[in-house]
């Protein structure tokens, strides 16, 4: 009778439980809900605090999905934009800054480091380099963590 009434309960809570999707399905689901979206001018704003006037050569969109990259991954495509802007375009704000960081680092060889790290070298190219064929990037992570830093000899 024990092992009956058991079954039956478990049972019933599998009915009530709501089904976990399953894990393809999981992959593909939307990234960020829209509040956690961001938006273009949140992006310029950091392009102009980090480099002043740099803000007036991207063409800087959000964009549901990217070339390339299943529907629901977060990504960012960088591509030359019809009137000579470099146009960066990403399912969020945080792939948005990706995508300049990726621009910034493999076409500008500029990097924005820790001191430790190497440290940076941040300045205004006399031209800014094209970027040739399109280029997409999927997040290969699920999840960023605002407050997860990763830092060298940190003694906390």
């Amino acid at each position: 009778m024990g092992l009956a009434l058991r079954a039956a309960a478990t049972a019933m809570l599998a009915l009530l439980a709501p089904a976990e999707p399953p894990v393809e399905a999981a992959r593909t689901a939307a990234t960020f809900p829209p509040h956690l979206t961001g938006d273009a001018a949140a992006v310029e704003a950091l392009l102009e605090r980090v480099l002043p006037g740099s803000s007036s050569q991207f063409d800087i969109s959000l964009s549901p999905r990217c070339a390339g990259v299943p529907t629901g991954t977060a990504c960012c495509t960088l591509s030359d934009g019809a009137t000579g802007k470099i146009k960066v375009t990403g399912t969020s704000a945080s792939e948005l800054t990706g995508g300049v960081g990726i621009y910034l680092r493999e076409f500008v060889n500029m990097t924005i480091g820790w001191p430790r790290g190497g440290g940076s070298r941040i300045f205004t190219p006399p031209s800014w380099p094209r970027i040739g064929a399109p280029i997409s990037r999927a997040r290969t992570v699920p999840y960023s963590h605002v407050t997860q830093v990763c830092t060298h000899s940190c003694k906390c």
